[in-house]
């Protein structure tokens, strides 16, 4: 799998009346991949002094050539081989060598590339030599800005409509990334041009290194191992193999191609568990070497940088005997690190650090209320990292998972009015709750390694959590997230997700014994679906056109399929009297009024009702919001967001020779 590489050295002509072993030391210096040099200034000298050190040279055939009649242009050559390996070898040995300058700085964003980070993915990426940047950028979902050092202006990487979860090959030479989300594995010229194909992936990527034999490797959003595949394209195998209830993501191809550090975790949505492993190579064995983290790098100073909250600690590392040889210890606060462990940093072989910053999205937020002009009223609730809010019918109570790193993602009910809450779920991970109309919520539930099901509970708890509907035994299901109950109360609406670029919406009855219907099938990743408040029309959001939409049909269909939303859209939901659909785009709250005419319906156009940077989706475009009866926004507001004078949006920042200080930080 990833090897030694097939990477070529810097060609060096030998001589043949050169010393054998100094032609041998100057290859071993100039070799392309740093773990194929000399670790340091003791090794090179013992190389120089032993005549019989050999680095890919035929001595015998040297010395054969060398028998013969003087030759002043070879000993001249000679001479002048001895003279750099000789100057090398001082410049290696020198001690006391000033340490170069550690450099910090924040890469300027241009005008209409700003810092937007994603969901799911990480969100920058530094070439080998440290000379380029790509981030992810602009209002546009899956844009990448590139900023080369030596230039002036940022841009925008040309090809890829969606470029998401960036990495770059070992010569810096080609981006890699998924094509928008649940889209295949593809690369580009990293001067832009039209992207290739690399294989089509079956859930959103998390996490790719391209090793130095040109093999990436890559963990995916589902209960699976780690993947391999050629970077010139083609099917990809396992390269570990998982056990059903655990991940294995974030991997890092080590550069000498002795293996693979990656990330366990026992959920895709929290960090809780997490523990970062190493697969051995040679033996396809893999062990845990760190307790807990997730987004391992490997940096040649011989350490793993990692992340733990929104921290990046660091350990010393034996790349050859893959073990950990330090305590850990903490070395950049205020990384931005995703709900699922993607941890926005990178790292160069020339020893610079580049991070995006900020708290992540499963920071605190709190709730407030927006109204249509974007004026703010905060509500009485305390700053929680909350998920996935959901108004009661009249008003009154809000259900809202509550994303702790030590229990999981626990269902709360809190009145809107007095803030007081009831916890209602005390282990696993709930999402996407929703009223059912008698005082119950339905939810999705993924409770003890089990499949994530749709599970009700009473608000008041006066019941426990029960089970709704059991989707074992169905091929490839990841999980069943309610989105809505009809009008009628008598169905809920749920999205069904089979991969993650699959989903179905489908319907369950709430009356009687449960059963199923299907509303919206097909290849296409689609949700979101909630029906008027007249029960005659269904609308989703369908990546169906190649960029997510918003969309109408008939319900419960068959019927005309009707486009809503222009140049993108998506967390779709009715307003209270069902005049308007509101959906968000980027960072804009959009309303369209919807007009019913028998069997028809018109659709208006697109406005802007305000923009903010509130808390975006997180799960497969899961609403962050919710309407009241009285037409008021309930939006959810990062703690960070509060006082924009103190606190700066997300940026990218740059460290460069930040090798210089790790080192003194955690010696090895």
């Amino acid at each position: 799998m990833v090897g030694s590489g097939t990477q070529r050295s810097p060609s060096i002509s030998s001589v043949s009346n050169t010393v054998a072993n100094v032609d041998a030391v100057i290859r071993k210096a100039l070799e392309k991949l740093p773990a194929d040099r000399f670790t340091g200034a003791q090794d090179f000298a013992r190389a120089l002094a032993d005549p019989a050190f050999r680095h890919g040279v035929e001595v015998a055939a040297a010395q054969d050539a060398g028998r013969g009649l003087w030759n002043p242009l070879s000993m001249a050559t000679s001479a002048m081989a001895l003279v750099f390996a000789v100057g090398f070898g001082w410049s290696m040995l020198r001690p006391d060598a000033a340490p170069r300058p550690i450099l910090r700085q924040v890469i300027s964003a241009a005008p209409g590339l700003p810092v937007v980070p994603s969901i799911l993915y990480t969100d920058v990426a530094i070439s080998p030599d440290g000379q380029t940047i790509l981030y992810q950028s602009g209002l546009a979902p899956g844009q990448l800005a590139i900023r080369a050092l030596d230039e002036l202006e940022t841009l925008t990487l040309r090809g890829p409509a969606q470029a998401n979860g960036p990495f770059l090959s070992p010569d810096g030479e080609w981006v890699g990334f998924q094509a928008g989300p649940g889209g295949s594995l593809q690369r580009v010229s990293i001067l832009g041009g039209p992207p290739l194909t690399i294989s089509q992936l079956t859930a959103d990527l998390l996490g790719a290194s391209w090793g130095p034999d040109d093999v990436i490797v890559f963990g995916l959003n589902v209960f699976e191992g780690l993947w391999q595949v050629p970077a010139a394209g083609g099917e990809p195998s396992p390269l570990t193999e998982a056990d059903g209830t655990t991940s294995h993501m974030f991997p890092d191809v080590l550069p000498n191609g002795a293996g693979v550090l990656f990330v366990i975790s026992t959920s895709l949505l929290t960090t809780t568990d997490d523990q970062i492993a190493v697969l051995d190579l040679r033996t396809g064995e893999y062990r845990v070497i760190i307790e807990a983290g997730t987004s391992p790098r490997y940096a040649s100073s011989g350490h793993i940088v990692y992340a733990v909250g929104n921290t990046l600690r660091a350990v010393a590392f034996d790349p050859e005997r893959l073990e950990v040889t330090s305590d850990p210890v903490p070395v950049v606060e205020g990384v931005l690190v995703k709900p699922n462990g993607a941890a926005s940093f990178s790292l160069s072989e020339t020893g610079s650090l580049v991070y995006v910053s900020g708290a992540g999205a499963g920071g605190p937020s709190t709730a407030v209320w927006v109204y249509r002009d974007g004026r703010e009223e905060a509500l009485p609730l305390p700053p929680r990292p909350y998920r996935t809010p959901r108004l009661s019918p009249d008003g009154t109570q809000l259900a809202v998972g509550v994303q702790y790193d030590d229990s999981g993602v626990p269902l709360w009910a809190y009145d809107v009015v007095s803030g007081a809450g009831l916890r209602l779920t005390q282990e696993g991970v709930t999402n996407t709750p929703v009223w059912t109309g008698d005082g119950r919520l339905a939810f999705a539930y993924n409770v003890g390694g089990d499949p994530i099901q749709i599970y009700t509970v009473m608000a008041d708890v006066s019941a426990a959590p029960e089970l709704l509907f059991a989707n074992e035994g169905i091929v490839g299901n990841v999980g069943d997230y309610p989105t809505s109950v009809t009008p009628d109360g008598m169905h809920l609406i749920f999205s069904r997700i089979l991969t993650f670029s699959h989903r179905e919406i489908l319907q369950l009855s709430l009356q009687g014994d449960p059963t199923l219907e299907l509303l919206r099938e097909g290849e296409f990743n689609q949700g979101n679906g909630e029906v008027s408040p007249n029960g005659l029309w269904l609308v989703y959001r369908s990546d169906q056109s190649g960029e997510m939409e918003v969309y109408l049909q008939p319900y419960p269909g068959p019927g005309p399929t009707v486009p809503v939303s222009i140049g993108g859209g998506t967390s779709v939901t009715w307003s209270p009297d069902g005049s308007e659909l509101i959906y968000r785009l980027d960072d804009r709250m959009m309303a369209v009024s919807v007009e019913a005419v028998g069997e028809t319906v018109r659709i208006g156009r697109p406005t802007e009702l305000f923009r903010g940077r509130y808390v975006a989706a997180v799960v497969g475009g899961s609403r962050q919001y919710d309407v009241a009866p009285d037409g008021r926004f309930l939006m959810l507001k990062e703690v960070a967001s509060q006082s924009p004078g103190d606190v700066l949006p997300p940026q990218v920042v740059l460290i460069q020779n930040w090798f210089e200080e790790l080192r003194e930080r955690v010696p090895n």
